[in-house]
């Protein structure tokens, strides 16, 4: 991981986030998902996904690739 582009990013905000949005859908998005939703609000990114139920999220722009 050293050498690679990665950005580990260890924030108790972004950990709190992701929380608050995995209350917000505790039935249709999983944790990482969750972390991908807050991570992507915090940065104002659009947020690409394969996964359907995250694509229809509202709170980000998303992006939904088929596979």
């Amino acid at each position: 991981m050293r050498n690679s582009e990665l950005n580990v990013v260890n924030k108790e905000e972004l950990i709190s986030a992701a929380g608050l949005e995995k209350c917000r859908h505790p039935h249709t998005l999983s944790l990482a998902d969750c972390f991908a939703l807050a991570l992507a609000r915090a940065e104002k990114a659009l947020l690409v996904t394969t996964d359907g139920e995250l694509a229809k999220v509202r709170e980000v722009k998303t992006r939904h690739i088929e596979v």
